[in-house]
């Protein structure tokens, strides 16, 4: 089932990725900023 599947989702582009990227490491921050308040 998994492998039919894998095929009809789109890759993430290099500028998608980066932005993940970003977005991952800036609510890793908040995170960080919220356990020391």
């Amino acid at each position: 089932m998994y492998l039919r599947e894998i095929g009809r989702v789109t890759l993430l582009t290099a500028a998608d990725e980066r932005r993940l990227a970003q977005a991952l490491g800036s609510g890793k921050h908040v995170e960080k900023l919220e356990k020391d308040i």
